[in-house]
């Protein structure tokens, strides 16, 4: 059995200190399995967020907005 960590949301790239895209997601995988956590996936998920009834009053509309994620596993302690 396996237990499951999602990271999302958008990767900051610091170009003033020399970061890199790579070099970022690198130390993510790296900083996560020092912790124990193996890279399982990456992927996109969809999040539907609906106005609320005065929002919906004055014209907003449904917005559909997606996040990048990150998945790690690790095997779950027998307890």
């Amino acid at each position: 059995m396996y237990e499951y960590k999602v990271i999302s949301g958008q990767i900051k790239v610091d170009y003033s200190k020399n970061e890199t895209m790579e070099s970022v997601l690198t130390d993510l995988l790296n900083s996560n399995e020092k912790e124990g956590w193996e890279f399982y996936s990456q992927g996109a998920i969809t999040e539907r967020i609906d106005p609320g009834c005065i929002a919906s009053l004055l014209g907003h509309r449904t917005q559909i907005i997606s996040h990048q994620t990150f998945i790690f596993r690790r095997k779950k302690e027998n307890k």
